[in-house]
């Protein structure tokens, strides 16, 4: 196990599985990052009914076509579209917006993409860009498996492979304890969705700090406010290293990330004080960031 796992990914990592299937293939069973890998018919209706619920609750101009975009990538990647890759597109919906008067994003980090979505839904969005993917090395597998589905034209390569002035490989996985692997270049975007909140504080910060080393121009960090891992650790959003001269374009819940429709033991939606069927309230509120980072050289 990486020894930059949390007690949260040291347990979920016991639940990851593959599983033969044909005399060339095979199927990946994993657990702690998302259900777009379950496909059976209730966990499909309650993703349906979650997803129209959060569609006409949020009123973002142009999801419903990026939904129907996004729903054909996650289906070549062999996933569902569950409530976790609704939540993705509105990911990238937010961002597209915020970045239509800008240049397009040539280098692009997500720390954390679970199955690899909102990789994939970013290589549809900027098919030019070169997307790296720091991870644990076992859930880069899971990404490299799916995007290789979708995008089988698509080069993949891992970052200790990189050579200065190499830039053919679309998809680069970095091993979340080999940072250092990571090329110079500025990024143009960082994305963490839901998984600082399963950090070690010490991890975070080192993020963070290869963040401006990098002179990340935009960073868009998603996670709840406060949360208690297994192991007794406590992250903190509010407690992440940000600078005062880091300039937060958007900073306040994250509208698509506050409750789920599908069975859970967490608190239900109440309207007029009754309980919604179904509708559960995630534990802990989802705090989102778009943010300008202080930049600073890379040799700092």
């Amino acid at each position: 196990m990486d020894t930059s796992a949390s007690s949260h990914w040291q347990e979920c990592a016991r639940h990851f599985e593959v599983f033969p299937n044909g005399e060339d293939n095979f199927k990946l069973a994993g657990y702690g990052f998302g259900s777009s890998g379950s496909s059976s018919l209730p966990a499909r209706v309650f993703d349906w009914v979650g997803n129209m619920l959060h569609l006409a609750y949020l009123g973002l101009p142009g999801l419903r076509n990026d939904i129907r975009e996004a729903k054909g990538v996650v289906q070549r990647m062999g996933l569902a579209f569950s409530q976790d890759a609704f939540r993705q597109v509105c990911t990238l919906n937010l961002l597209v917006r915020q970045m239509q008067t800008s240049k397009a994003p040539d280098r692009i980090l997500i720390i954390g993409d679970g199955h690899g979505i909102l990789s994939a839904l970013l290589h549809t969005q900027y098919p030019d860009a070169r997307i790296f993917l720091a991870d644990l090395g076992s859930v880069l597998f899971f990404q490299a498996y799916h995007l290789g589905k979708a995008f089988q034209d698509a080069p993949q390569a891992l970052t200790d492979e990189y050579v200065d002035g190499h830039d053919s490989a679309v998809f680069n996985f970095c091993p979340a304890d080999r940072l250092d692997t990571l090329p110079s270049d500025e990024l143009d975007l960082a994305i963490n969705v839901a998984s600082m909140q399963e950090m070690d504080s010490a991890v975070t910060a080192r993020y963070f700090t290869l963040l401006r080393q990098h002179n990340t121009r935009l960073f868009y960090c998603c996670n709840r406010l406060e949360k208690r891992l297994g192991g007794g650790e406590i992250t903190r959003f509010m407690d992440y290293p940000w600078s005062p001269a880091d300039e937060h374009l958007i900073d306040g819940p994250c509208p698509w990330h506050q409750w789920f429709f599908g069975l859970g033991s967490s608190p239900h939606v109440k309207l007029w004080k009754f309980p919604v069927p179904f509708m559960h309230r995630y534990e802990g509120t989802h705090w989102h960031r778009l943010t300008r980072l202080e930049r600073k050289t890379i040799n700092d």
